[in-house]
């Protein structure tokens, strides 16, 4: 361990727009790593090289997308696209700070806008396989008209989102799982409907919290 100025600390953190400091004595801002700018135009940049940032610690790689849906800020492309590039760092972070930080996003406003990033990202596959499976799983439009099971998932999430500001955890996790089963219930049907994939999904769900610890 180093002792440092604020200079030199703001260096270590990992985006730019939390590594602001304030001087209680002359009451200013010390902003070393334009910070302030990025919050102005709503900017999520990683602190210096992003791939240095990623490589010290990967949990940073589900923090840029929890703090870009929460806040409605865009991911500045060359921390984006190291995400892309080091999306598979995240499966040496343990799951109990998996399970935090997806449970932070999931109770955030915009829950689904932080799950399809995680996808589009590459990171969800690595983290909740089980829910890329939904892609493609066309359901019946008199019944689910918003799209495949994946995109009616994103929309459940976003609809309690949206009537309840203040919701468990527990509730959040379940709008995200609940429709899990789908995919092998299918298949077990030859494809002719999803009849038992409650069974089938209530079995899955409960592997995945276990595994999320």
């Amino acid at each position: 361990v180093l002792f440092s100025g604020p200079a030199e600390d703001a260096l270590r953190r990992d985006f730019s727009i939390n590594a602001l400091f304030y001087d209680p004595k002359t009451q200013r801002i010390l902003d070393t790593v334009e910070g302030v700018s990025d919050l102005q135009t709503k900017v999520i940049r990683a602190i210096g090289d992003p791939s240095q940032r990623f490589q010290e610690d990967a949990l940073r790689l589900l923090r840029a997308v929890r703090f870009s849906a929460q806040l409605d800020f865009l991911v500045e492309p060359h921390t984006y696209e190291a995400i892309r590039k080091f999306n598979k760092l995240i499966k040496k972070v343990s799951a109990e700070r998996l399970r935090d930080e997806l449970t932070s996003m999931l109770m955030g406003s915009r829950p689904g806008l932080a799950m399809r990033t995680l996808s589009d990202l590459g990171l969800l596959i690595h983290i909740l396989p089980e829910l890329e499976a939904l892609k493609g799983i066309d359901q019946p439009p008199i019944f689910q008209f918003e799209g495949d099971v994946w995109q009616y998932t994103l929309k459940v999430l976003d609809t309690l989102a949206k009537g309840m500001t203040e919701r468990p955890a527990y509730l959040c996790w379940a709008a995200l799982l609940h429709e899990v089963g789908k995919p092998q219930a299918l298949k077990k049907n030859d494809g002719k409907n999803f009849n038992g994939h409650e069974l089938i999904g209530s079995q899955m769900a409960k592997t995945i919290c276990e595994r999320l610890k």
